[in-house]
């Protein structure tokens, strides 16, 4: 069981890392194997939703901006060695057993497509808890990047919407922390006061309400913050939330000057197919994104069950319904 399943908060960061998500890399520094099919057994009547951040929805021309369309995945990963130090272990437990180590598993998993043909810009976060068949039986997709990697887990949320996803990046824990400390920090509205204790996942949480400054480990407190009358659904839109303001704030035509080089400053902190040439041929496009339609998607299905042995049932045809108008089409 991962000791930190509700912690959403790492996608945040990667987003320094893709293009649009490239947004940390130059901002923020002055101041982010499967082929089976997956399981589709939600509600058929349960659909997702999206919301706007556009008064008015209008197809954008970026036909004359270098650049083409992209799906980015940003992973989030419980590691924290910092706080444990049972991911390698050996020997015997009392019962004569082997010693298990910690698993690596993953509670964030955000997708944005950014769609060079309407101008549109979608963030959808995808459940980690969504039940999928890997080899004839059931888990999530938490634990199947524990099993099988970060490409298998690419391919099944590639299933999971329709969308290839071109580029990922995973960050963890820890180095999510170091990322926002090494950045000065971000000042964000806390939605809500946040008081959370539980020793055995390392969560000791205490924020107040409002605009404040948060430093790395108090902003990974509050994307790990599990205590909402809807559970995981409001912790996954605060994360998406962040994201798209800080894209707002600092994907501006200004800010494109010198990216490589903090391409370089900060690709260190993820693990990424996402290289300083990708960034190089869709630098234009990216810092269009003040221009773009931006949309967030609700992933639609419905969660069975509570507490630890709670899943996620993908509604696995309404999903890619909707992003079926963004597949390339020749």
């Amino acid at each position: 069981m991962s000791a930190f399943r509700n912690f959403i908060m790492t996608f945040l960061m990667s987003v320094v890392i893709f293009g649009l998500c490239a947004f940390g890399l130059i901002k923020l520094s002055k101041n982010v194997i499967n082929s089976d099919t997956p399981v589709d057994t939600a509600d058929p009547d349960d659909t997702g939703d999206f919301t706007a951040d556009t008064q008015e929805y209008n197809p954008v021309d970026l036909s004359s901006i270098k650049g083409e369309s992209f799906t980015a995945l940003i992973v989030g990963t419980d590691y924290q060695p910092s706080l444990f130090d049972d991911y390698t272990v050996s020997g015997n437990d009392e019962h004569g057993f082997p010693k298990q180590p910690r698993r690596v598993e993953t509670d964030a998993l955000i997708l944005i497509h950014v769609d060079k043909e309407t101008g549109d810009c979608i963030f959808c976060s995808v459940p980690a808890k969504t039940r999928i068949s890997i080899d004839g039986l059931y888990t999530t997709l938490e634990n199947l990047y524990a099993a099988k990697g970060v490409s298998a887990l690419c391919s099944k949320v590639a299933a999971l919407t329709g969308l290839p996803i071109d580029y990922y990046a995973v960050i963890t824990g820890d180095d999510f922390i170091k990322l926002i400390d090494d950045l000065g920090g971000i000042t964000y509205y806390v939605s809500t006061n946040m008081q959370y204790v539980n020793a055995e996942k390392g969560l000791n949480i205490n924020l107040k309400k409002g605009s404040q400054k948060l430093n790395g480990k108090k902003c990974l407190d509050m994307l790990r913050f599990p205590d909402y009358s809807d559970g995981d659904t409001s912790r996954r839109k605060v994360g998406v939330s962040l994201a798209k303001q800080l894209c707002k704030n600092y994907l501006t035509q200004k800010n494109m000057n010198g990216a490589a080089g903090l391409y370089t400053k900060y690709s260190g902190y993820f693990e990424t197919n996402f290289k300083s040439s990708d960034l190089e041929d869709n630098l234009e496009l990216i810092f269009a994104y003040s221009r773009m339609n931006v949309l967030e998607y609700n992933y639609p299905g419905s969660t069975v069950g509570s507490g630890d042995d709670a899943y996620f049932n993908a509604n696995v045809t309404k999903a890619t319904e909707y992003f079926s108008k963004y597949k390339y089409q020749g």
